[in-house]
C-alpha cells in the first residue's frame, strides 16, 4: 500500500489533513545517528550572538522543509533575526521579522510525509499552525518531544550537532509567547515594529545574525 491521507471536513468541504506513511515505524536514537552522517546530508552554519550552531540535514525526512530553508539560506534570509521564543527543555523559536521583502518572500510549503524520525534534543523543524502552513518560522528542540512528529506538519529537517549544543545551551531563553500564556515577545508586535522592540522591552534575546552553506 501507498501513502495514507487523511482528510477532515471543514464548512462542508473536505480538506486535506496529513500524510501517514505505512511501515513508517519510529526510527531509534542509532538510526537516526546513522542517517545524519548519510550521503545526501547538507550542512549548514547559523551565526548566533552566542557562537556559531552548525546543523545536518537529511533531505529525505523532509524534501520540502530543506528546500525551503536552504533556500531561505541562500536568500541570506537569516540576518539579524530574533530567537523570540525559549522554553526550557522544549525549544526556541525564530523568523519572525519586520521587513516586508523578507517578511512576505515565501509561500507556505506542503507537508512532508512522515518517515519515523523521532524529536530528539537539537531537533529542528519548521513551526506550523496546520497542514501545509510551514513558511519561514523555524524551532530548535532543546529536549526531546514524543508528542510531536504525529502530523505530516511535524517532520523534523534535520538536527543540531553534537558540537554545538552546548553553544545552544547558551542561547538566552525569553520564556513562552503572550499567545500561549508565556511573558515573552510578541511575535505579532515583532513583526509590526522589528527589533526595536526587542532591544526596548527584550534586551536580553540572543539572534540569529547569518546563515550559510557549510562544508
Amino acid at each position: 500500500p501507498g501513502d495514507q491521507i487523511f482528510l477532515e471536513k471543514k464548512d462542508g468541504n473536505w480538506t486535506f489533513k496529513n500524510v501517514m506513511r505505512p511501515g513508517a515505524t519510529l526510527k531509534t536514537p542509532e538510526m537516526v545517528d546513522q542517517e545524519l552522517h548519510g550521503p545526501d546530508v547538507i550542512k549548514v552554519r547559523f551565526e548566533t550572538t552566542k557562537g556559531p550552531l552548525i546543523l545536518r540535514l537529511v533531505p529525505h525526512w523532509s524534501p520540502n522543509g530543506v528546500r525551503r530553508l536552504l533556500e531561505m539560506v541562500d536568500d541570506g534570509f537569516f540576518k539579524d533575526v530574533c530567537i523570540y521564543r525559549g522554553i526550557p527543555k522544549f525549544l526556541m523559536q525564530f523568523g519572525v521579522v519586520k521587513d516586508e521583502k523578507r517578511k512576505c518572500g515565501y509561500d507556505p510549503i506542503m507537508d512532508d510525509p512522515l518517515c519515523g524520525v523521532p524529536y530528539l534534543e537539537g531537533m529542528v523543524g519548521f513551526a506550523a499552525s496546520g497542514p501545509n502552513t510551514r513558511t519561514q518560522q523555524l524551532c530548535l528542540f532543546l529536549g526531546a518531544a514524543p508528542f510531536l512528529g504525529k502530523n505530516s506538519m511535524e517532520t523534523p529537517l534535520g538536527r543540531v550537532c553534537s558540537e554545538s549544543l552546548s553553544t545552544l545551551g547558551k542561547i538566552f531563553l525569553p520564556g513562552d509567547i503572550p499567545q500561549c500564556g508565556g511573558v515573552g515577545p510578541d511575535p505579532m508586535t515583532l513583526a509590526d515594529l522589528g527589533n526595536a522592540y526587542i532591544s526596548k522591552s527584550f534586551p536580553q534575546c540572543d539572534f540569529i545574525t547569518g546563515a550559510s552553506r557549510a562544508p
